[in-house]
């Protein structure tokens, strides 16, 4: 699955930062508004740069999730070992 996230710029300053704009423009805006309203205090605007993630498996089902079961595939000649490892 491909990892799909939109660019977007974070204002930075002493309290916590998690509100996500989606231009630059716009947290520009915000760390202006921030700023009048805290006079001396600095805002910083951040923009997430790279996404980075780990997978480990994939899984690709096919059919509706509730026809998939752990039980034998109707018409499959693969056998069904006890642990599900075939050796």
């Amino acid at each position: 699955m491909a990892l799909h996230i939109e660019p977007y710029w974070l204002v930075h300053g002493a309290g916590p930062t998690n509100h996500r704009h989606p231009t630059k423009s716009g947290a520009i805006r915000e760390a202006e508004r921030l700023a009048r309203e805290n006079r001396g205090q600095a805002f910083v605007v951040l923009e997430a740069v790279e996404a980075i993630r780990t997978v480990e498996f994939e899984r690709l089902t096919f059919g509706e999730p509730s026809e998939v079961s752990s039980g034998p595939v109707p018409g499959s000649r693969a056998r069904r070992f006890p642990d599900d490892i075939p050796f």
